[in-house]
């Protein structure tokens, strides 16, 4: 004799019988597919730091409207720790994703310049903030990023890894 059984009573049949494992950490390569036992909360800002968005050159646009040519006082590349302080009259090469150094108004971007040797040279005035990623622009500290229960996917584990949450529970 064929019995059939609806879908509802098919499903609290198995959830009746289904029991929670405990939580454990696990390293990040691990966590694909798995579920967030605990709300994962970003620790910092993210960036953590004022960062630019192109390549180009660290300015303080007050000079530019004084001079149009500055001296190159250093490089700034991505990944360095703390940069120097953009001094007066003085320009940094930076890259994207460096971190700006103290006095940085705005980023010129390379394609709007010219350089001779150790001077560049400015033929455009760039607008405050411009080509600034500012701290916490993307994240602020201490938001959730996922809550618990959530099935960690391949774009979470890049978010996990960004907000320093390894191993995750």
């Amino acid at each position: 004799m064929d019995t059939f059984v609806t879908v509802e009573h098919a499903l609290s049949t198995v959830l009746a019988s289904a029991r929670l494992t405990p939580a454990e950490a696990i390293p990040l390569a691990e966590a694909f597919g798995r579920t967030i036992a605990q709300p994962v909360v970003s620790s910092g800002p993210l960036p953590p730091f004022d960062t630019s968005s192109m390549d180009g050159y660290a300015v303080r646009v007050g000079d530019l409207d004084e001079h149009d040519t500055l001296p190159l006082a250093g490089t700034v590349h991505a990944g360095d720790p703390s940069p120097p302080d953009l001094r007066a009259g003085t320009c940094l090469a930076v890259m994207t994703g460096a971190p700006l150094p103290a006095g940085t108004e705005a980023v010129t971007p390379v394609e709007w310049t010219s350089r001779d040797g150790e001077c560049v040279h400015f033929p455009r005035v760039p607008t405050h903030g411009q080509s600034i990623r500012p701290a916490g622009g993307a994240l602020a500290a201490h938001v959730e990023v996922l809550p618990a229960g959530a099935v960690v996917t391949v774009r979470d584990i890049g978010l996990l890894a960004a907000v320093g949450a390894a191993p995750v529970t």
